[in-house]
């Protein structure tokens, strides 16, 4: 998920959260709650950084914050999360061979 204009995370809105439920629930092996990207990034969020940012971020007020996520995990099991980063693509070789010979640096 991409922060809105104001930096805060959004869910997916209307068509598209419902398809995209709709879509990994099968595959999750157990039932997909209402907002639940935004509460686990909520939950990790409160442990990584202050609460003034995490305010700023989800369009929370401290009290709920400290009511809904605090207590949830650890700092570690947060920076741990965060961490997380998909794999990387495999280069193609025939990406390589269709280069115009003389118009790349990588031409030496």
């Amino acid at each position: 998920m991409r922060p809105d204009k104001h930096g805060r995370i959004a869910p997916p809105t209307g068509t598209h959260k419902k398809r995209f439920a709709k879509k990994v629930r099968p595959e999750l092996g157990y039932e997909w709650t209402q907002d639940i990207l935004r509460h686990t990034a909520a939950t990790y969020m409160v442990k990584v950084m202050s609460f003034d940012a995490a305010e700023q971020i989800l369009g929370h007020d401290r009290r709920t914050l400290l009511n809904h996520y605090r207590g949830l995990t650890t700092e570690a099991e947060a920076k741990k999360f965060y961490a997380l980063r998909p794999p990387r693509p495999k280069t193609r070789a025939k990406h390589r061979a269709n280069r115009v010979p003389g118009n790349s640096h990588l031409d030496t």
